[in-house]
């Protein structure tokens, strides 16, 4: 049993030596591009809904 404790022991070693640490996060951070992918929605739909509300209640056709 020895030997396996050994050979445990030293796997783990390497293991801790050839690891590398935890990664950083890659990429933009999500609060942009919710922004950017969002923002440009909802100024489209709401462009969409005034030219919806002008058509039917004042005859505007945009």
């Amino acid at each position: 049993m020895a030997g396996l404790e050994d050979e445990n022991a030293a796997l783990r070693t390497q293991l801790a030596e050839t690891s590398t640490p935890t990664a950083q996060p890659r990429g933009l951070p999500l609060w942009l591009v919710l922004t950017f992918v969002l923002v440009p929605f909802g100024l489209m739909i709401a462009g969409l809904a005034s030219a919806f509300f002008l058509r039917q209640r004042h005859g505007v056709v945009l």
